[in-house]
Order: structure tokens, then sequence, then C-alpha cells
């Protein structure tokens, strides 16, 4: 989870081609393994009888955030802020969910 929260972050500070190709793919197998992960913990955190049910809502609420996200960095871009400003704004998006 922190690795591919570095390499995200590393995204936004323009890397040279082959870099962001690298960043990307840490951070697209890093995240896909943190859900990975975040599936197996809530299969055992609830009891049997309504386990499927705590993955699913557990996976939905994980879907509210990917709708979510490229909607927030959409409107901080439209907002043509500076760099810094947009950093500063995705940073406290980020620490208000």
């Amino acid at each position: 989870m922190v690795i591919g929260f570095i390499t995200l972050t590393m995204l936004s500070f323009k890397p040279s081609m082959i870099m962001l190709y690298i960043l990307i793919a840490i951070a697209g197998g890093t995240t896909t393994g943190t859900q990975i992960v975040t599936n197996a913990y809530v299969s055992q955190y609830y009891p049997n009888e309504i386990r499927s049910t705590g993955v699913v809502w557990a996976l939905g609420i994980g879907r509210i955030g990917g709708i979510l996200a490229p909607t927030f960095c959409g409107i901080l871009l439209d907002m043509k802020l500076s760099l810094q400003q947009r950093r500063f704004g995705s940073f406290r998006i980020i620490s208000a969910t």
C-alpha cells in the first residue's frame, strides 16, 4: 500500500516516458494486490452466513472511490490551479476520505 502511494505521488512530478511506464506498472500492481488482500481480510472478518455479503459491500465501497477519485481529479484540473495547489488539493481529498 505504501509503495502504491509513493509511485502514485511520483507520477505527479513529470517523470520521463520510461519512468512513467515503470511507475504506472508498479502502481497498478500494488493497487491490485491491495484489493486482493482486502478481500481476504474481509472474508475472514465476517461470519460464514454473511461472508459473501460482506465481501460484496467492501467491493462496492471500493467502486465508489474508483468513480469519485477521477471526478475530483478532473475538477481540480478544470480549476486551472498551479501544480503545487493541485498536489495540496489532492492530498486534502485523500485525507478527507
